[in-house]
């Protein structure tokens, strides 16, 4: 006594079916998952004045989920630069402006935001080459400033 050949047709059939269902609502799954990490590009421009250096870093959300500053690091001579929202004067010589954040911190998926960092010419030196990591919640953007 054996199964009958319909018998294991129907069972592999059904076998098969689930296997095909699961796979695409896995993949189905991945999709809408990854289309959720936020992806940012970014830039730096720099403007000097008399004693002092404003560097523009300009933040571009191309698509996912909105992101939340949480701190933009600066070296410099004279060591590292953390800026941390809200932004306050750090030694009542750097100064930060922001254009385009939500609440100062926060950048929504399509918009462009500006962070100004107005800081003395002092902190660099000319010919060398700088770097800005941008910290947000779900994504780190790193940029270069060459003088």
């Amino acid at each position: 006594m054996g199964v009958e050949y319909a018998v294991l047709a129907i069972m592999t059939s059904i076998a098969l079916i689930i296997i095909i269902t699961s796979s695409l609502f896995l993949y189905l799954h991945m999709i809408s998952e990854s289309s959720k990490i936020p992806v940012l590009e970014g830039s730096v421009v720099t403007r000097e004045y008399n004693e002092s250096l404003e560097l523009i870093l300009t933040m571009r959300h191309l698509r996912g989920e909105s992101s939340e500053l949480k701190q933009i690091d600066i070296t410099t001579d004279q060591g590292m630069v953390q800026l941390v929202p809200p932004f306050l004067e750090l030694n009542n010589s750097i100064e930060v402006k922001t254009l385009g954040l939500l609440n100062n911190k926060i950048i929504l998926p399509g918009s462009t935001s500006r962070v100004i960092v107005i800081m003395p010419r002092s902190y660099f030196s000319t010919g060398k080459e700088y770097g800005i990591l941008i910290v947000l919640d779900k994504y780190t953007l790193t940029l270069t400033l060459s003088m």
